[in-house]
């Protein structure tokens, strides 16, 4: 799971942190409802408040379309969004693991 935005929205984070992406709107899948703390633990740190809270979508391919069109951080399995990747309608946030 890789955590993506919108390539401006990247580039404007710069050298944000994990912790910084929780003042981010995070992007939310209704049948993974702990990706993100789960993400955070992964990444070997404490979730910085309710991560919990955004807008929520059933499809992952959903979430991808949200982040590409600003509307938060979208995390994603890596799998799927390569192509999205390569037109430069997203980009991936951090160094994660």
């Amino acid at each position: 799971m890789v955590p993506v935005a919108r390539p401006e929205r990247v580039a404007a984070l710069g050298d944000a942190s994990a912790s910084d992406l929780a003042r981010l709107t995070l992007l939310q899948h209704v049948e993974v409802p702990r990706a993100w703390a789960d993400w955070y633990e992964q990444q070997g740190l404490v979730a910085p408040g309710r991560v919990d809270a955004g807008p929520r979508f059933a499809q992952y391919s959903m979430i991808i379309r949200a982040a590409a069109d600003g509307l938060g951080v979208g995390l994603v399995p890596r799998c799927l969004i390569e192509e999205p990747l390569a037109r430069g309608e997203i980009a991936t946030l951090l160094d994660v693991r």
